[in-house]
């Protein structure tokens, strides 16, 4: 039993109910906007959005906890909680438009800075994925576990395909194995956290709602979870967006990552 075994199994339940609201939206008019807040880069929304992240708080809000979330208007009174759910309710919108099965639901609870809870669900192949604070990592009930690779020339990382596409990765080609272009942060965090990449790297901007959920998966399988200079997230800031990139990779490979990374002038 864990501490946090109630919390655990509220999120989990959430969590699927709004993959079948982004299920259910996936046969309507999506009615995509662009909210405007990534500069030039295009960043959507969709009903499938809205639909996921009301699922969600109608949920979880009863219970009294602070509640940061993509898709809902910022409060301060979170500030003064001890416990913040911190939801992106639909994360890799851009796949979810083009069917690609790299978006997923993602919920963590913070406490006083720290997750201690993290779920993330890819409804369209109903993998769910959770882990708490000292009770480990699980796909679908199999334990996970970060990948062994200590080498970086024959690792493989996982990136978005925007910033591959805009080649921010080229200085990093000739050093691993190979780069996979994936979808949001949690497709991300999840491939490191079951061993099918090696390590991830993000050089743009992320906030508190892409890694939350994911971030403790990914420690709980063994892995590290920092911005590029190394530090951890810490969580429920007045400002939720975390400038310095991040590094998503097993404890032994991660100080290579790290060199790399300070070598090639990238943080």
């Amino acid at each position: 039993m864990s501490r946090w075994d109630e919390e655990l199994g509220r999120a989990k339940a959430a969590a699927q109910e709004a993959g079948k609201a982004i299920l259910d939206a996936m046969d309507q008019d999506l009615q995509v906007r662009d909210k405007g807040d990534h500069g030039n880069e295009v960043s959507p929304v969709t009903v499938a959005d809205l639909a996921a992240n009301d699922v969600i708080e109608s949920s979880l809000s009863p219970f009294g906890y602070g509640w940061l979330s993509e898709e809902t208007e910022d409060s301060s009174g979170r500030l003064d909680q001890d416990l913040v759910w911190i939801v992106d309710p639909l994360d890799g919108t851009k796949e979810f438009l083009l069917g690609l099965p790299e978006f997923y639901v993602s919920i963590g609870l913070a406490y006083r800075g720290e997750v201690v809870v993290g779920v993330i669900y890819q409804p369209l192949e109903h993998r769910l994925v959770w882990a708490s604070a000292t009770g480990g990592a699980y796909e679908n009930g199999e334990s996970l576990q970060v990948s062994e690779m200590v080498t970086l020339h024959d690792a493989t990382m996982a990136g978005s395909r925007g910033e591959n596409k805009r080649r921010m990765f080229e200085p990093l080609l000739k050093h691993v194995a190979a780069i996979v272009p994936t979808g949001g942060m949690a497709t991300k965090l999840h491939h490191v956290a079951s061993g099918r990449c090696d390590f991830a790297v993000s050089l743009a901007p992320k906030n508190e709602w892409d890694l939350c959920g994911g971030d403790i998966i990914v420690r709980e399988a063994g892995g590290m979870v920092t911005d590029l200079s190394g530090k951890s997230v810490v969580y429920n800031q007045a400002d939720p967006l975390i400038r310095g990139g991040i590094i998503v990779a097993p404890e032994a490979l991660f100080p290579a990552v790290r060199q790399l990374l300070l070598e090639l002038g990238l943080t």
